[in-house]
């Protein structure tokens, strides 16, 4: 993606149209578009790239071309729902590969990542040219369980004791537990 004479890459969305013109091209005596047109306008109505050269005085001679994308091409993407374990943070990245684009997150934050540790649905809209499109996303926190070994007791050298340590079977985050101990 680049940005020169025509401008910034850009969105046509809901059936509209684009103008190419000089505002970008000021000064230019001669234009040629892709088309073979050599109007100092360019009127888009559908996607794809566009291609121009504009010849200045002494025959200086620029060139851009522009990608006009379809809507459905400009897309938000958060990703699936997601699960993280207490004192864990997540980053959620919803960058579109466009320049120009606007980023509106539901809390006011207007970068197109945003860092959480806390269980929700965030909701991401990216503006481009008109064009809006918002994706949303379900982070759910879980907390980390008590672990319980059951009641103290005494035992003898030489006993066995049976630890139990059951954790709830969906459980896919936390520590891991290990017994360790030259005395027991």
């Amino acid at each position: 993606m680049d940005y020169g004479l025509l401008g910034e890459d850009v969105v046509l969305c809901n059936n509209a149209s684009l103008t190419l013109n000089e505002d970008n091209l000021i000064g230019a005596n001669a234009y040629l578009w892709n088309n073979s047109g050599t109007d100092y306008f360019y009127e888009v109505t559908t996607p794809g790239q566009y291609f121009v050269q504009a010849t200045y005085d002494n025959n200086c001679i620029l060139y851009d071309t522009i990608a006009v994308l379809a809507a459905q091409q400009f897309q938000v993407d958060l990703g699936s729902d997601q699960t993280i374990c207490a004192g864990e943070s997540i980053t959620l990245d919803g960058t579109v590969p466009l320049n120009g684009v606007i980023y509106s997150w539901e809390n006011g934050s207007t970068d197109p990542m945003l860092t959480t540790d806390t269980s929700g649905q965030y909701i991401l809209a990216a503006t481009l040219t008109g064009c809006v499109s918002r994706d949303t996303i379900a982070i759910e926190v879980i907390a980390l369980p008590d672990l319980m070994v059951g009641a103290q007791s005494q035992q003898c050298e030489g006993d066995t004791l049976h630890l139990d340590v059951t954790l709830p079977e969906l459980l896919t985050c936390g520590p891991t537990y290990r017994l360790n101990h030259n005395s027991i």
